[in-house]
């Protein structure tokens, strides 16, 4: 690996790195921490992930088969919900909307354009 070859012989580091170095490099890193130190990672926009998204789960789930805690986030795609759906999760969406709706609607009410919108059609 590019990576050991590096740090091993202090030689550079590659330019460029393919997509199955990088998961071997996160697999390699995230091992060798978790033998002395308790690791927590988390993973934010898997639905923002530009390759196949069974792919990163792939790599997650064999993160998940180390000693470490993993928090993912996503929007709700069924490929995220079947691979990670029976562990504990908290939808955001939910607990932030009365905040969400009382900014809109504040913002709303200081637009004329709205007013006028609202006078001609209340509902």
């Amino acid at each position: 690996m590019s990576w050991e070859s590096a740090c091993l012989f202090d030689t550079p580091f590659p330019e460029s790195w393919t997509e199955e170095g990088l998961r071997e490099l996160l697999l390699d890193v995230v091992t060798e921490l978790s033998k002395e130190f308790k690791v927590c990672l988390f993973i934010d926009g898997l639905d923002e992930f530009s390759g196949d998204p069974e792919a990163v789960i792939a790599v997650i789930k064999r993160i998940s088969h180390l000693p470490v805690k993993i928090c993912v986030s996503s929007r709700p795609w069924l490929e995220f919900e079947s691979a990670f759906g029976r562990g504990p999760s908290l939808q955001v969406q939910d607990l932030t909307y009365p905040d969400i709706k009382h900014f809109v609607k504040s913002h709303f009410e200081k637009s004329e354009g709205f007013a006028r919108l609202m006078m001609r059609e209340p509902e």
